[in-house]
């Protein structure tokens, strides 16, 4: 409907031993296993290595994708995984604003995570990270976390990496998730900018 060429999960099209890869796909979406289009460097680059092998009669397969992205202007990062904002009516939302690590080590600055989960299984589905520092580190785990269909309890208990120069002993992910298990069912709790 959207233009893009439907693909199955060896890049296959509709037509037999044709075969179709780049931004021009749609791919199965990992959380709402809808099709949708997201032409992304990344997706384009698998897409391309399934398609040839497939059609060269290899095994390979395209799996599900989050759209996990990440821009940067100037100092500022922002990066986003799982579903789309339109896509989360019934998510509920947490909003934390932990350091990007131990407030004792030089250049320690504001890092914030929005992590949308389902209420009822606590299962994450989306997570939006900006900053200026650790934005990447955050995004890749959470969109991990997002692939393994792990929960908000799953991600408070996380066993990462600690240094003072790069985290703090309960990680901005830790402390998404326990905040997330701590007050679900209790809006009002976590505001964003609008509800202010």
């Amino acid at each position: 409907a959207n233009g893009a060429v439907r693909i199955d999960s060896r890049c296959e099209t509709s037509l037999p031993d044709v075969f179709a890869c780049g931004s021009c796909v749609a791919v199965r979406h990992a959380v709402s296993d809808d099709v949708t289009w997201l032409p992304q460097a990344s997706i384009v680059d698998k897409t391309a290595q399934v398609a040839g092998a497939a059609a060269a009669g290899g095994d390979a397969e395209m799996g599900p994708v989050l759209g996990t992205m990440i821009v940067r202007s100037g100092r500022a990062v922002v990066a986003r995984t799982g579903l789309a904002q339109t896509d989360l009516q019934r998510a509920e939302i947490t909003r934390v604003h932990p350091l990007c690590h131990d407030a004792f080590f030089p250049g320690a600055v504001p890092l914030s995570i929005e992590l949308a989960h389902d209420p009822r299984t606590g299962r994450i589905l989306a997570a939006d990270v900006w900053g200026t520092e650790g934005v990447d580190k955050r995004i890749d785990v959470l969109a991990t976390a997002i692939a393994g269909a792990l929960t908000v309890a799953d991600l408070a208990g996380l066993d990462l990496a600690y240094e003072p120069a790069f985290s703090s002993s309960r990680d901005p992910v830790n402390v998404a998730g326990s905040v997330a298990l701590e007050t679900s069912g209790a809006p009002g709790l976590s505001w964003s900018a609008e509800e202010v």
